[in-house]
């Protein structure tokens, strides 16, 4: 049987490969944390979470992937596996350069690295099909969430401009929002697929910011400055509360804001994100 583990990077497509064992193990929710420890004891170099509770591990041998399987069948004995033949690519570099975001609040990371989420952070896992942004690690990405959630937003109606892979719409609904609307003029099936796995009852809409009328306690727009400088004046009519920027170098905020002093600001390897509140600060 030819399966992938993961998804294989073009460049890296034709590159020589080895037959391995794939051990599938699916567990309830409480328990897959323990699942990817023990895929990981094991021998498995990486692991993978799927949609449907399934922790996916990959063994240099059956032996190793029984060890696999017993271990998950102590905790779990209800567990269903399944096993089977696959092709290891060495692309071990190429997922190195996913780098989990880790906030006081959040934990956001590639599914193969969702093993790595304390359990005291609320966990966002995004797929590598999910990801627009190139690197979800990037500075622009982790200073936005944090901006995000230090804003009390339980009741709220949030508004995410060029949401992308949707993970600031989701986290607003984690924490606590009335409504999420994620706008954005690409594809929006990223967004979609990560709200689906993770339950959040998030409203997307393939439209233009421009558009958009009426307003949204808190307005969040975490894009390239390239996009988000024409839509600044725009933004400033769209919230009620508080307006989250971000997704540009800090040499270039004070063009980009024409003259707007922002009332928060955290800064980030070079990038920011600023914030405004309305009528003052809460």
């Amino acid at each position: 049987m030819k399966a992938s583990l993961y998804p294989i990077p073009p460049y890296q497509r034709m590159a020589p490969a080895v037959v391995r064992v794939q051990l599938d193990l699916q567990v309830p929710e409480e328990q897959l944390d323990l699942a990817h420890q023990a895929l990981r004891d094991a021998g498995s170099p990486a692991t993978q979470e799927l949609d449907d509770g399934t922790v996916r591990g990959c063994f240099v041998d059956v032996a190793s992937a029984l060890k696999a399987r017993d271990a998950a069948l102590r905790f779990s004995p209800e567990a269903r596996w399944g096993m089977g033949q696959t092709f290891w690519y060495d692309v071990e570099a190429y997922y190195a350069m996913y780098r989990p975001i880790e906030t006081p609040r959040f934990w956001v990371g590639p599914p193969w690295r969702a093993s790595e989420a304390k359990k005291s952070k609320t966990r966002i896992v995004v797929a590598t099909n999910e990801m627009v942004f190139g690197d979800l690690g990037h500075p622009t990405t982790e200073a936005a969430l944090q901006a995000l959630e230090v804003l009390p937003l339980k009741g709220r109606t949030v508004l995410d401009a060029g949401c992308g892979t949707g993970v600031l719409s989701v986290a607003a609904k984690k924490l606590g929002a009335k409504q999420v609307l994620g706008v954005d003029v690409d594809a929006l099936e990223p967004a979609r697929a990560l709200a689906r796995a993770h339950r959040a009852n998030v409203l997307l809409d393939p439209g233009d910011v421009q558009t958009l009328v009426g307003s949204f306690d808190v307005v969040i727009a975490n894009m390239h400055m390239d996009h988000l400088t024409p839509l600044v004046p725009k933004l400033f009519t769209l919230f009620k509360k508080a307006l989250v920027l971000s997704g540009f170098p800090a040499r270039f905020r004070d063009s980009m804001l024409q003259g707007r002093t922002p009332d928060r600001v955290i800064e980030m390897n070079g990038f920011q994100a600023v914030t405004f509140f309305k009528p003052a600060t809460p």
